[in-house]
């Protein structure tokens, strides 16, 4: 099985000035008043960026697009959040760096890989220590393992707890060792305790996620501003290297992070060693120049990004993360009827992903970012091969002759501050006002955005991100209408209300109960073409590739090409900077 890895995201932000109007008529110039500062407008340039601080030796500087905030597996949200996890904490056990060895595991904070039991695993806790910002010291035991668990049941229906639904209990007749019993046979075990564990003393809250405490290769220090600039702070854990296996690690001294409207300039001026970005705009000006080559020679890749950079290099990845359009099912219109079925499927044929890739996001290089043709990844292995293309115009117009015309208004809501997105967005709207279908763009601020479409269900439309958790590509975890919820406790995974049909639903089920590979990825292919065939319960867009660049010093575990863009610190523990 290919291993894929996630993606990414955009990383770079968008500073909006105000414009102001002058007064008609011409003032008279006061001689004596002190000059004024030009007002800024709408088309000139954002100011430059503060310098910030020259790296010290030994500490990694990674550029973001928004600072962290709350860096706890509960709470942690925005890409950066969700990188600095593996930072802070630890699972019982990680996937090993070395992809040819297949889906394989080593022991974290378990001393040892666990051990078969009875329905379940049986698990020896290394000699590991919680380090707070202060230095404050306790060791990791059996009670954080059965207490972390326990709170992961306790949200096993939301985004993130997935595998609290296959924990049935965690037992622990020592301070150093305990056992867990699953709820049922699962392909990948070992998966489940990757779950990163957190001290059992301490409440799952904002105070909590500001001020973390961890076992991981490093500990949060705060913020600190440098120059004009303001990162926040990762020193390495002193007692990380004393464990069994882990000598002398980490390798840096530190990873410090820093917001980048320009993460490719902060780059090129050696300001930030590494970066991880979806806009491939920004990394054209650093293409090699073409030299000339011959059409009959299908070994160059001249589609394909190629960048010469004298601080580093450049790799793309593939993605595990697809962008999508989720459907409210709740509004009548769009769910709950075959009429509403039939709306969906319009929609999905109608959008033409590989002109909006074109003209969005691969900036003249055709072979990056690949439009969906279902729910997965194009090219993992539950994608049917028998699956074409969801751009189909002629099938999109049928689907509007039978609506017999019938006008459809509906709002689509956008994370703001994306210009990518938002033109991806208005060449939507613009294509579907073809078919009757009228698109009220919404642009919605990032946090009332998840507010809005996650804990409220206030949508018809929303422009959405889905990150696969692993390469098992669980579609069940998220469609099944168990995970809908009573509206007393909003925030569950099925956030579009979407209840799949007895077919489709059985089809989920069985994906789920499956344990050997064979018959799952048959199961998993029927599921890829019954989505786009009938049910369709959101319109799948694209995949985004993700660009790593990575200072010619640094060397990362696994290498860059490899490295997981939804856990790209999974192995920081190894990374040096020379």
């Amino acid at each position: 099985m290919t291993r894929w890895w996630a993606i990414g995201s955009v990383w770079a932000a968008m500073l909006v000035l105000g414009a102001f109007a002058q007064p008609p008529g011409k003032e008279e110039e006061d001689t004596k008043a002190k000059p004024r500062k030009p007002v800024p407008r709408m088309e000139d340039e954002a100011p430059a960026e503060p310098a910030g601080a020259a790296p010290p030796p030994g500490v990694l500087v990674v550029a973001v697009s928004s600072l962290p905030e709350f860096l706890s597996p509960t709470l942690a949200r925005s890409d950066s959040e969700l990188a600095a996890l593996d930072l802070l904490y630890e699972g019982l056990v990680r996937p090993i760096a070395d992809l040819t060895a297949g889906r394989q595991y080593e022991a974290a904070l378990a001393g040892e890989l666990p051990t078969l039991a009875p329905r379940g695993r049986e698990v020896r806790i290394a000699p590991a220590q919680w380090v707070d910002a202060n230095g404050a010291q306790r060791p990791v035991t059996s009670a954080d393992v059965r207490t972390t668990i326990e709170k992961l049941r306790a949200r096993s229906q939301q985004f993130g707890g997935e595998p609290g639904e296959l924990i049935e209990a965690v037992y622990a007749d020592a301070e150093d060792r305990c056992r867990f019993l699953l709820t049922r046979g699962v392909p990948d075990p070992l998966s489940l305790l990757t779950v990163k564990v957190v001290p059992n003393d301490r409440p799952d809250d904002a105070a909590f996620a500001r001020q973390p405490i961890g076992s991981g290769p490093f500990t949060y220090a705060g913020r600190r501003t440098e120059n004009g600039r303001t990162y926040a702070v990762f020193p390495a854990n002193p007692t990380y290297g004393r464990r069994p296996g882990r000598a002398n690690l980490p390798r840096l001294q530190a990873v410090w992070m820093v917001a980048s409207r320009d993460p490719v300039a902060d780059f090129r001026a050696g300001r930030v060693h590494f970066v991880l970005t979806r806009a491939t705009g920004d990394l054209a000006s650093l293409r090699s120049a073409p030299a000339p080559v011959d059409a009959s020679d299908s070994s160059r890749p001249i589609g394909r990004l190629d960048v010469t950079i004298g601080a580093g290099r450049v790799d793309s990845l593939p993605s595990r993360r697809i962008d999508l359009l989720a459907v409210n099912h709740r509004d009548p219109r769009l769910g709950g009827s075959a009429a509403a079925a039939e709306l969906r499927r319009l929609i999905a044929h109608a959008v033409p992903r590989e002109a909006i890739l074109t003209a969005c996001f691969r900036a003249g290089f055709p072979d990056h970012h690949q439009a969906l043709d279902g729910p997965f990844p194009p090219g993992t292995w539950p994608c049917s091969p028998l699956a074409g293309r969801l751009d189909d115009p002629d099938l999109a117009r049928r689907l509007a002759d039978e609506r017999r015309g019938e006008p459809v208004t509906l709002e689509l809501k956008y994370p703001a501050g994306e210009p990518l997105v938002e033109r991806a967005c208005q060449q939507m709207q613009q294509t579907l006002g073809e078919y009757k279908i009228t698109l009220k763009l919404a642009p919605r601020p990032i946090a009332d955005f998840r507010k809005q479409v996650l804990l409220e269900h206030d949508f018809q439309l929303a422009y959405w991100r889905f990150d696969f958790a692993d390469e098992w590509f669980d579609l069940g975890a998220w469609l099944d209408p168990q995970r809908i919820g009573p509206p007393d406790r909003p925030g569950n995974r099925n956030f579009m209300g979407y209840v799949p049909s007895a077919d489709f639903g059985a089809l989920l089920a069985r994906a789920q109960s499956l344990r050997d590979f064979g018959e799952l990825q048959k199961a998993m292919r029927q599921l890829h073409l019954e989505f786009g065939s009938r049910e369709m319960p959101f319109i799948p867009l694209w995949t985004l590739d993700v660009h790593v660049l990575a200072s010619s010093r640094l060397r990362t575990v696994p290498a860059a090409p490899l490295l997981d863009p939804l856990k790209p610190f999974l192995f920081i523990d190894q990374w040096t900077l020379q």
